[in-house]
């Protein structure tokens, strides 16, 4: 698998997670898992995969129905940019992008383009659209929430959520070569 490819799968399991509070079946499938799709050697990884190990030893559905209710603001960028949900479905409207996971400017919606993105050989033309996206709207948008998950998730399982978005935007920037901003 190339490592595009793996990202976007990535990309997909991360959407899927904000996207709404997961259902019965979701969290007995994810409870059967023995580790999170990808480790990494960073430290934003080992902190995730040790929260989500504890999440897959105890927690329950209650748990992270609860914290989606409280995070579920933050998973929308315009929590974050004012007219995030308008530039968001300008950009989408250009390159002819149907979001597919709530409203328009949601994390779920980001991720699920990138995966589309990935999932295909980049070339010139979508290579430098996905670094637009990535640096214009992403990785603002996604390095806060991150940081906000961490710091607010009440969850197990959300904490080591907000620890693997953190490493898949450093991931990104390594993959794109993007500057992290000061």
């Amino acid at each position: 698998m190339r490592v595009g490819e793996i990202y976007g799968v990535l990309a997909i399991a991360l959407a899927n997670h904000f996207n709404k509070i997961l259902d019965v079946t979701q969290f007995m499938q994810i409870k059967k898992s023995k580790t999170w799709l990808v480790q990494n050697d960073t430290q934003a990884s080992r902190a995730g995969s040790a929260l989500y190990s504890e999440f897959l030893q105890n927690e329950s559905s209650a748990a992270l129905c609860d914290d989606f209710v409280i995070l579920e603001p933050y998973f929308k960028a315009r929590y974050y940019f004012n007219s995030a949900d308008e530039d968001l479905a300008k950009f989408y409207k250009s390159i002819n992008f149907t979001p597919k996971m709530g409203e328009v400017d949601s994390i779920s919606n980001q991720l699920v383009f990138i995966a589309a993105v990935l999932k295909n050989e980049l070339n010139e033309n979508s290579e430098k659209i996905l670094k637009a996206f990535l640096t214009g709207f992403f990785l603002p948008y996604a390095t806060a929430l991150s940081q906000d998950i961490k710091a607010k998730a009440q969850s197990k399982f959300y904490g080591a959520m907000g620890y693997f978005l953190e490493d898949f935007c450093k991931n990104l920037q390594d993959i794109f070569g993007i500057k992290q901003r000061a």
